[in-house]
């Protein structure tokens, strides 16, 4: 017996408004404490 033709189901998930984006790390990349220039790994 064939399998009935599937139907993508339409995402339900709400997507969660994001706090604007910290400050990065200009070296590595990673984000920032505010009011710092570097992450703490590189100084």
């Amino acid at each position: 017996m064939a399998c009935p033709p599937s139907r993508a189901a339409p995402l339900k998930r709400r997507i969660r408004p994001m706090a604007a984006p910290a400050p990065l790390c200009p070296a590595c990349g990673r984000p920032l404490r505010e009011g710092a220039r570097f992450c703490t790994s590189c100084g």
